[in-house]
């Protein structure tokens, strides 16, 4: 049996999302991410992992083809059986206004573990989610707030420009206070995190949206 899809034009969570739990939450967000959603969607979708997850796909009131791209995949694609899929497509555009709804997601919805995956990133790995819930939920895993890893950077054509985003010095783990200090370098499309988390929203400008994460996780 398919998992569930249902789509909303909303510039709010709606409630069926938050009145499900789940055992992880993938957010993606997305904007002007024509040529990359499709392969970002397929590889969420081709994971190879059984519990209750939640994929929620945000378009941002993206003017090109985006959401159109998005249909077609959720339509084309098989969606595992495990999965609830909410497709949001905002009626107007959000982060225009200044909203965050990043952290907005993390604290409203009920999920025991986060991932992330912007529109035009995409998981080479389809046991990536599992390998980082087996490692959080371990012996040794149970002291960290998240784990990442590193990346590979392509163009627009699939071409590697560079096997390593992450620094090699960056590619250890961080103490608590190195995160609350932001005196680290994680990658956000890596990002697994634990879900019981209250992440600030409302900070005005502050320049670098990531080191909220950071520091929060840190805390």
């Amino acid at each position: 049996m398919p998992g569930s899809v249902k789509s909303f034009e909303t510039d709010e969570l709606p409630e069926e999302i938050l009145n499900n739990s789940f055992e992880v939450c993938i957010l993606v967000l997305t904007y002007n991410h024509e040529k990359f959603i499709t392969r970002a969607l397929r590889s969420i979708l081709s994971q190879n992992f059984e519990l209750p997850t939640c994929l929620l796909i945000i378009d941002d009131c993206s003017p090109d083809d985006t959401s159109s791209r998005i249909k077609s995949v959720l339509r084309e694609e098989k969606i595992p059986k495990n999965f609830q899929v909410f497709n949001i497509r905002h009626i107007s555009n959000q982060f225009q206004r200044g909203r965050n709804f990043s952290r907005e997601v993390f604290n409203a919805i009920n999920s025991k573990f986060f991932a992330l995956c912007d529109g035009d990133d995409a998981w080479s790995d389809p046991e990536k989610i599992q390998i980082q819930y087996s490692f959080l939920n371990s012996a040794d895993g149970v002291k960290f707030s998240a784990c990442g890893h590193d990346s590979i950077v392509v163009d627009d054509e699939g071409k590697v420009i560079s096997e390593n985003k992450l620094p090699e010095s960056m590619r250890r783990d961080f103490d608590s206070m190195s995160l609350k200090r932001c005196q680290c370098f994680c990658l956000t499309n890596t990002l697994f995190f634990r879900g019981d988390v209250e992440f600030p929203e409302n900070l005005g400008a502050v320049p670098n949206g990531d080191n909220i994460i950071w520091s929060t996780l840190g805390f």
